[in-house]
C-alpha cells in the first residue's frame, strides 16, 4: 500500500504533512504572482493570502 498527496506549502507527501500538523503551525502565503499580482487589484481584492500548491499548472484534469 502507498500514499501520495499534494497539499500546499510543498507539502508533497505524508510526513511532511504530518509535521505541519503536529507543529500546530498555519499555512498562509500571499497570492502568487502566477495567479494574479493582488498589489495591481488591491482596492478590489479582500483576500490577499490564502493556500495554494505548486505548480498547480501541471494538473492533469484529462486524468480525473
Amino acid at each position: 500500500m502507498s500514499m501520495a498527496c499534494r497539499l500546499p506549502g510543498s507539502h508533497d507527501n505524508p510526513a511532511a504533512f504530518w509535521n505541519l500538523l503536529i507543529s500546530g503551525k498555519e499555512y498562509l502565503q500571499k497570492v502568487p504572482l502566477s495567479r494574479f499580482d493582488v498589489d495591481q487589484l488591491e482596492e478590489r481584492v479582500y483576500v490577499k493570502q490564502g493556500r495554494f500548491l505548486n505548480d498547480v499548472e501541471m494538473f492533469d484534469n484529462k486524468f480525473f
